[in-house]
């Protein structure tokens, strides 16, 4: 008997299973079309035909409700913010929806806080527990200057003591300006 006489076509989009020369058995599912035209087909295997069953339906259960990852390893939260900093935030400068300095925020963020952090786990294993730890460290008194390394310990005490600074500069600059009492009518200018 050929081999046509027993098995026939499946229809499109039918997933396809079969044991293989290596001795595994491996799984074939269309999950829809790539960019460039031609069909998006996923493959599976295992040991048994159960497992590989098993993750087949798994795809084609992805498959009708709209949702397949993408083909290949889950990217970790360094690699997404790579991406995420490098292509679709400089598209956004590009387009001056952006500025550049936000952009180097961002950056120095992502360098200093996410990375140390949260960076080397996958996006699909990251955890509210995961957040609440790096939100707990980020709020604790020593943090700073342990994933801060380039910057000075005094970095951070520097920066908060600017505010009164700042203050009394604008209070200089415009000596009329209403203050913690009494009316700007009621003071002389400063002689400064």
């Amino acid at each position: 008997m050929g081999r046509g006489a027993l098995a026939q076509r499946r229809p499109n989009r039918r997933s396809s299973i079969y044991f293989g020369k290596d001795s595994l058995w491996h799984g074939w599912v269309t999950v829809g079309v790539k960019a460039d035209g031609s069909p998006d087909r996923r493959h599976r295997k295992g040991k048994t035909e159960a497992e590989v069953t098993r993750k087949v339906q798994e795809l084609e259960g992805q498959r009708e409700t709209g949702y397949v990852a993408k083909p290949g390893r889950v990217p970790t939260v360094a690699e997404w913010m790579r991406e995420y900093l490098d292509v679709l935030c400089e598209r956004l400068v590009l387009s001056e929806k952006m500025a550049p300095r936000t952009l180097a925020d961002y950056r120095s963020k992502t360098r200093n806080w996410i990375n140390p952090l949260l960076g080397k786990h996958r996006l699909d294993r990251l955890t509210p527990e995961h957040l609440d730890t790096a939100y707990t460290h980020h709020a604790s008194p020593g943090s700073f200057a342990e994933y801060r390394p380039e910057s000075s310990p005094d970095t951070f005490p520097r920066t908060a003591d600017r505010g009164p600074a700042r203050s009394d500069h604008a209070e200089r600059r415009h000596p009329y300006r209403r203050s913690r009492g009494g009316s700007a009518r009621d003071r002389a200018p400063d002689p400064r």
